[in-house]
This record gives C-alpha cells, sequence and structure tokens, in this order.
C-alpha cells in the first residue's frame, strides 16, 4: 500500500513495482479527483496490469480509514505530507496532524494487521532480523495479578505463533535454529483493576477520568520460545513494570483525545507516544515498556538465549 499515493513520489513507487510480480498495490489519498486520474492515465499506459491498482479514499490523519485500508498489506510506503515549507508553516497544526500524528496512525494499523515491511518499530531497536506474525490468540485470564495476567496472555500469543509456523511447514516444530518466537501484552493497572483494551468510547472515558491526576503501571508481560542446549523447545516469560504519573486531565481534553480515535486498541485508553504525552508529569521505568516492549529487558535476554 502507498499512502500519499497520488503525488509524484506515490506514482514513482507505483511504476517501480507495477510490472514485477506483486498481486496488488493499493493508493490510499483523500483526493478523489486524483485517484480517478491516475485510474485512467494506468489504464491508458499500462492496459495489462493496470487491474493490480486498487484505490482506497482515506486519510492518514483518521486511524481507522487506514485500519480498514491496511487488512492483508504485506509492505507500505508511506508517502501521505505536507512537504512544502511554506504550507507547514502557514498550517502548522495540520503539519503535525499529517506529518506526525499521520504517521503514528499509519505505524499503529501497520502493527495491529502484522504488516512485513513496516512493522515492530521498537524491536528494530534491538538490531536484529525479524518477521512479525499476525495470529488469532485467546487474550482471557482468570489472574487478577497484573503480572500473572500478562505473562499468561503473552505466552498464548507466542504458542498460536509457534502453531501458526508449524501449519506453514517452516519446520517441524515450527521454529528454526537460531529462532526465537516472541509473543507480547500490555496492561494497565490502577487501584486494584487491570484495564486492557477499552470496549467504546464510554469505558475509555471511565479509565482515563480514573488515571487522571493519579499514578497508575503499565504491565508488559513478554513470553520467548526457542530451542534450548538438548533441541528441545523452551520458554521463558517475565514481565515488566513501569510506573506512570499523569497530571490533572480536564473532562475536555479527554473528549478531545477519544474523538481522535487513538485510544482504541490501547492498554488504558491512551498511548504515551502520540498527542497525550502532554499529560504524562513523570514515568518511573522503562519508557518503551509503555509503549509496548521492553526493549532493554528483551535486549538482555536474547542476548543469553542466542549467545550474541
Amino acid at each position: 500500500m502507498i499512502t500519499g499515493g497520488t503525488g509524484s513520489f506515490g506514482n514513482a513507487v507505483l511504476r517501480r513495482f507495477l510490472t514485477s510480480d506483486i498481486k496488488e498495490i493499493r493508493i490510499f489519498s483523500r483526493d478523489e479527483k486524483k485517484q480517478d486520474d491516475m485510474r485512467h492515465e494506468y489504464q491508458a499506459k499500462f492496459p495489462e496490469v493496470s487491474h493490480k491498482i486498487k484505490f482506497y479514499i482515506g486519510d492518514v490523519r483518521d486511524l481507522q480509514s487506514v485500519k480498514n485500508a491496511m487488512h492483508g498489506v504485506d509492505y507500505i510506503f508511506h508517502a501521505a505530507a505536507l512537504k512544502q515549507v511554506p504550507s507547514c508553516e502557514f498550517f502548522p497544526v495540520e503539519a503535525v496532524k499529517t506529518n506526525v500524528l499521520g504517521t503514528d496512525n499509519v505505524l499503529t494499523a501497520a502493527i495491529e494487521a502484522g504488516v512485513n515491511g513496516i512493522n515492530g518499530e521498537l524491536i528494530k531497536l534491538l538490531g536484529m532480523p525479524f518477521e512479525c506474525i499476525s495470529v488469532d490468540a485467546d487474550e482471557t485470564t482468570c489472574r487478577t495479578n497484573p503480572a500473572e495476567a500478562v505473562a499468561e496472555i503473552s505466552e498464548k500469543k507466542a504458542r498460536a505463533a509457534l502453531a501458526a509456523r508449524k501449519s506453514q511447514d517452516c519446520s517441524q516444530d515450527g521454529l528454526q535454529p537460531n529462532e526465537v518466537i516472541i509473543g507480547a501484552d500490555t496492561v494497565v493497572a490502577y487501584n486494584g483493576e487491570i484495564l486492557g483494551k477499552p470496549l467504546d468510547d464510554a469505558d475509555a472515558e471511565r479509565m482515563l477520568i480514573a488515571l487522571s491526576g493519579n499514578t497508575h503501571f503499565v504491565y508488559t508481560g513478554v513470553t520467548l520460545l526457542y530451542y534450548d542446549k538438548a533441541g528441545q523447545i523452551s520458554q521463558l516469560s517475565f514481565a515488566e513494570k513501569t510506573e506512570v504519573h499523569f497530571a490533572d486531565i480536564s473532562l475536555e481534553d479527554i473528549h478531545r483525545y477519544i474523538s481522535t480515535g487513538n485510544h482504541r486498541d490501547k492498554a488504558g485508553s491512551y498511548a504515551i507516544q502520540d498527542e497525550f504525552s502532554v499529560h504524562v508529569t513523570g514515568i518511573n521505568g522503562d519508557y518503551n515498556n509503555v509503549v509496548g516492549f521492553p526493549v532493554a529487558r528483551l535486549y538482555k535476554e536474547l542476548k543469553a538465549i542466542l549467545k550474541i
């Protein structure tokens, strides 16, 4: 998929790959007229392969529209942006919405959809090759201890990925030598309650009102599946905890944040890496753990497992 695909860069990417063996190329943009012009141009110039091009109307500033177009995508070229300096100077808020928040929406949708070509931004920090696998896993648990809960769910995700690899005949056990399968899950814990992803906007409002002006904890559980010295699949599960402090948040600010849609699919109904960060007055622990992956701890465990 190419975001901002009707622009000059999007056209260049499209021409580069249109005659390749790629089965489908999606053009994602908010300009219906440019899409229609582009459709007719490529039907005339490349009649044999123009059927590969599929057009999606949407806006990178709208997370749900990005998610709707992301299903089944393997690679993404993100080109949607305000690029002209005068435009950004005259309309700085629009520049932030498109260039910063729009990029975050693309990353969020890509990670959730299991896109290969723009995924695992935190895992990239490890400097190791990786592949993301999208699986359906049971994310329910009866555990009331948040560390135990996320560790259990991360194991379910890792086991589901192992089963998926096995069904793809990657190997007899679903795992290759020197490979590690990683499953992870994140929750927020406050006042004895585990806060997962919100059920709806009302649930998100309830969570953010409760967290406003208070301190809560973010737990991320990680499970690693790997071959041990005996050639058997071993498991290591752990949970990392980070303390997060919120300022007092007005109901107006809560409603404004919920209206962006960025709270959806987020434990505790917020993402520390987006515009909600203005309400975070401090953290104690690994920042990346709040984003969703305890990179420092994971790096330490992988070094021990892989002997690097």
